[in-house]
């Protein structure tokens, strides 16, 4: 059951099916509304207090009654990021990204972002030997945020390789226009926007 408004997404496959309802019943009067759609599903809640109901078909791992596979998907994820030298990930998060700082002690530092989301720095020996995206934010408005990057000192990266090319710092992906920055660490973070 939902307390407050939200947005869920229904994981499913080839057909999506979800419904908002006012009880647990599992009588039809308990129907808000339900709609259907190709793929996965997108859904706004916006009544405060309704049971959802999602079914797809067939939905991966999950069974022919479209129950989930996971409850992980209905908790948020925290990304874990790795590093070397936290003075430097603090210097880089915290001053020339504007993260707010949430804890940090000798072994971390929690930064907080949008939508009470966070990202943990932890101490790190070895560091970070993978150079895909470790982490993304979801952006409104992808060029903005690249130009005040750059307007506090933080390098933009430029790609030029087959499957990836990026104008003045953001390549067009498919579903979305991305940019990506490296933090002292060597994590590479990824900003989208996603195209409507």
């Amino acid at each position: 059951m939902c307390q407050s408004p939200r947005t869920t997404r229904a994981r499913a496959g080839d057909l999506c099916y979800c419904v908002r309802l006012s009880g647990a019943s599992g009588d039809f009067d308990d129907t808000i509304a339900n709609g259907e759609g190709p793929g996965r599903l997108i859904v706004t809640i916006k009544v405060a207090a309704c049971y959802e109901m999602f079914q797809g078909v067939p939905a991966a791992g999950g069974t022919e009654r479209g129950e989930r596979p996971s409850m992980l998907g209905d908790h948020p994820v925290t990304p874990v990021l790795l590093a070397k030298d936290l003075v430097a990930a603090r210097e880089f998060y915290h001053d020339k990204l504007g993260l707010e700082i949430a804890t940090e002690n000798e072994n971390g530092i929690v930064f907080s972002c949008g939508g009470g989301t966070h990202l943990d720095v932890t101490k790190s020996t070895v560091g970070t030997a993978d150079e895909q995206t470790q982490a993304s934010w979801q952006v409104t408005d992808v060029r903005a945020e690249v130009a005040h990057l750059r307007a506090r000192g933080v390098a933009v990266e430029d790609y030029d390789m087959p499957g990836l090319k990026t104008e003045d710092g953001i390549a067009d992906i498919g579903f979305a226009w991305a940019a990506w920055i490296i933090d002292p660490g060597k994590n590479a973070l990824g900003i989208l926007q996603l195209k409507q």
